[in-house]
């Protein structure tokens, strides 16, 4: 099998561990430049605003000011707490 067969040539051009999670568009042929935070709130923003009414419980409408980046991380942290994951694997997990 040749490179090619063996998904060498993607791999060649885009090395894996070089990759960025979110990649930006502008100057990075090879994938390995993130989004800055302004870019990646931005396009966040513009999604949540496009979203439909969220409704809570007593289908009261949720305030979309409220859905910000940070809020995912830490209701990732509160999950874990809920169930019981001991504080240091999730500040492994956190990059702490």
């Amino acid at each position: 099998m040749n490179d090619v067969d063996a998904g060498g040539y993607a791999a060649s051009r885009y090395p894996v561990g070089e990759l960025a999670l979110l990649p930006g568009k502008q100057r990075n042929p090879r994938g390995t430049r993130s989004l800055t935070l302004s870019s990646l709130s931005t396009v966040h923003r513009g999604w949540v605003d496009g979203l439909p009414p969220l409704l809570v419980v007593d289908e009261t409408e949720f305030d979309k000011a409220a859905v910000v980046l940070c809020a995912y991380r830490h209701s990732y942290a509160q999950r874990h707490a809920d169930v019981g994951t001991p504080p240091d694997v999730s500040a492994r997990a956190d990059g702490a």
